[in-house]
């Protein structure tokens, strides 16, 4: 039997030894973990997850950001070294070797939100400018959309000794800013910012100076209480010269100016301001020989912000640019989406000196006088894609389109004399459409305006269908483009009657006007005309012809006749330079002649003039009477007012009709009628240009 002392010490033995060590290794586990913690941004600064880690710490960085290699310390601000931020074609758009937080990576940690205070040395920005704005909009864009999905965030940014590049598409400088210095402030819900800089596009320096503060304290009021101020003292218009090349038919422009702005809102208002004056501004249009000047541009606007109803309203808005002086009222809503616009304006404005910028082609064939712009609106969304339907169903709105009525008191468009009328024209993203109002010409009307693109193609683009109806036929019309089409009225003198142009297509380049392609009928309901020199060659070559074979003066042939041009319609198309018409048709007396071919637009010829062989010419024996049934063709060359006959054809006449010198002197009668024709038309051309 085992004794209480043996009992004892084999309970002894038997317990297991107290946890000692293991309470031991807790701390050690717990310095070595501390340690790790403390350690890990400096392990992975020098790791390739670096870039990763810095972006999910620092979220608010703009995407396709390319941090570099950071230095990270929990303890101690972030530096980064070799900031880049890409555009969304891959180009540098913003590089800075030297970052530098004021926070801590701890602090910024323990209140994401609020990524305090940022350095950027030296920064390097390059802004491409092409046809649809700068390469900055789009990183901004996905900026934004993050952050409206975010909280707001709280930071200071300061920027030393920065450039700002501005480079076309092809990588050519336009301008340089220098020196940028710039604060941005973030206290509580209270925010400045300030930014300097000297603007340099090569030969002429501007500075820069932009000013504002505004506070977000009072969170129930629709806006801010914000002030905004700005002055650069010369702006190189050459900045906007891409976008300008590819969306209007501004050519060149040079020189700058000086532009100023002010803004200001209180919690549901908004005033603005912004003026640019013109130092040394000019531009010159496609197809213009000299630059016109830059004109002075203005505008103001008052203001209210409808937060409920996501609605800004203009009780008052002047904008001024060169001609143009609106007034007006309005509103916008959703601004910060779509942008659906609802302005009218009243206007009173003589525009007659905009005329000088066409190109000197088209500009010599239109007169105007009193040419007045009025009652302006712009209606549609201006982002449209950015619409959000306020109801189930609700359609979204057109784009933008700025529309406004021209009037004037006279004008003489190509030959085509209006009466006093209006022309509502439209500003759209792809030029201008403009539709006539009641306007008369003579005892017909203008029922159609071609329309004009600007960005694509630069021209003027005809609707199908009728243009002119029932309108009086005139020298002028004669003189001015109804020649290409029907020659028989080339230098007429005097004409009765009326037509209607009905086009099939049309473009016409506003660069290159004789490049252009029209296609259409001129419907002739009837026209009496004292014919000019082709005509009267038409009318003697018929003459000769019916002298030779009747042996007598055929009735229609003698000078200073009227002919007749019968309901018809005239086919015609422009191309390559040139008018080519078919089945003109025109009666002189008891001759009937027709000719088809074409007119260039530098007046040559290339004409078939046919005659076809009356019955009662060919009463005279067998060989005549075999001719019946047959055309006589002449072909002619040369120009409207000096024609030139193929005398082949006519020898060949003269041969069928037996007669040896029937070639000879058929020709001889011709050309005697060509220099009497072309003397009466040179005699009519100088008195009609006499002063």
């Amino acid at each position: 039997m085992a004794t209480a002392e043996q009992v004892t010490e084999s309970s002894v033995d038997e317990a297991p030894s107290p946890p000692r060590r293991r309470r031991r290794r807790w701390p050690i586990v717990l310095l070595l973990l501390a340690a790790a913690v403390y350690a890990a941004p400096w392990f992975l600064s020098i790791n390739g997850v670096a870039e990763q880690v810095t972006a999910t710490a620092l979220p608010w960085l703009p995407p396709g950001s390319n941090i570099g290699k950071p230095s990270l310390g929990w303890m101690s601000p972030v530096h980064l070294a070799g900031l880049k931020i890409l555009d969304d074609d891959g180009r540098v758009l913003l590089e800075c070797d030297h970052v530098t937080s004021q926070k801590s990576l701890w602090e910024m940690a323990a209140s994401p939100n609020s990524p305090g205070g940022w350095v950027l040395e030296k920064p390097k920005a390059y802004l491409h400018v092409d046809p649809k704005g700068l390469n900055l909009n789009p990183v901004i864009r996905k900026f934004l959309a993050r952050k409206r999905r975010a909280a707001p965030l709280n930071f200071d940014l300061t920027i030393e000794k920065g450039t700002i590049e501005f480079v076309d598409p092809d990588d050519r400088r336009l301008s340089t800013i220098t020196d940028v210095s710039a604060r941005y402030a973030n206290s509580a819900k209270s925010r400045t910012f300030e930014a300097t800089g000297d603007l340099n596009d090569g030969q002429t320096k501007g500075a820069i100076d932009l000013r504002g503060q505004w506070d977000d304290s009072q969170n129930e009021a629709p806006l801010p209480t914000a002030t905004v101020t700005g002055n650069v003292s010369y702006v190189p218009l050459t900045l906007f010269r891409p976008w300008l090349a590819e969306n209007s038919t501004v050519e060149e422009i040079s020189g700058g100016g000086e532009l100023t702005l002010s803004a200001s809102s209180e919690p549901a208002a908004v005033l603005g301001k912004v003026a640019f004056k013109p130092r040394d501004a000019l531009y010159r249009r496609h197809g213009e020989a000299r630059a016109q000047p830059v004109p002075t541009s203005g505008l103001e606007l008052n203001a209210q912000w409808d937060g409920a109803n996501d609605r800004l309203t203009f009780h008052s808005f002047h904008a001024t640019t060169g001609l143009v002086n609106l007034k007006g009222v309005g509103h916008i809503e959703q601004p910060r989406g779509a942008g659906i616009v609802e302005l009218r304006t009243t206007a009173d404005q003589d525009v007659t000196g905009m005329l000088d910028l066409l190109n000197p082609q088209i500009r010599e064939h239109i007169v105007v006088k009193g040419l007045r712009v009025r009652n302006v609106a712009v209606t549609g969304a201006l982002w449209p894609d950015d619409f959000v339907a306020k109801s189930p169903g609700e359609q979204p709105p057109p784009p933008a389109t700025f529309a406004g009525d021209i009037t004037w008191t006279d004008a003489v468009l190509y030959g085509v004399r209006a009466t006093p009328g209006a022309v509502t024209a439209a500003f759209q993203p792809h030029g201008v459409a403009l539709w006539p109002r009641e306007v008369r010409v003579g005892d017909g009307q203008l029922v159609t305006l071609p329309e004009i693109q600007l960005v694509d193609h630069r021209q003027l683009v005809a609707p199908k269908g009728p243009m002119l109806v029932d309108v009086n036929i005139t020298p002028e019309i004669c003189r001015e483009w109804l020649k290409f089409i029907s020659p028989v009225v080339a230098d007429a003198t005097a004409v009765e009657g009326k037509m209607t142009l009905i086009l099939e297509s049309g473009q016409l380049p506003l660069s290159n006007p004789q490049a252009g392609e029209i296609s259409g009928i001129v419907r002739l309901h009837s026209a009496n005309v004292t014919p000019g020199p082709l005509a009267q060659q038409a009318i003697d070559s018929a003459a000769a012809l019916a002298r030779l074979i009747t042996q007598k003066q055929p009735a229609g042939a003698e000078q200073g006749l009227q002919i007749e041009l019968p309901p018809q319609d005239i086919a015609f198309r422009m191309q390559d330079g040139r008018v080519h018409h078919k089945g003109l048709r025109f009666h002189a007396g008891d001759l009937v002649v027709m000719t088809r071919g074409s007119v260039g637009l530098d007046h040559s010829l290339d004409m078939l003039v046919e005659i076809p062989m009356p019955e009662a010419w060919l009463d005279r024996g067998p060989v005549l009477r075999s001719l019946q049934g047959e055309v006589f063709t002449i072909a002619l060359q040369g120009t409207l007012d000096r024609p030139q006959v193929d005398g082949r054809a006519i020898a060949e006449w003269g041969k069928r009709l037996g007669a040896n010198a029937a070639g000879g002197l058929l020709q001889n009668l011709l050309e005697k009628g060509i220099d009497r024709a072309a003397e009466k038309a040179q005699r009519r051309r100088e008195r009609r240009d006499a002063p």
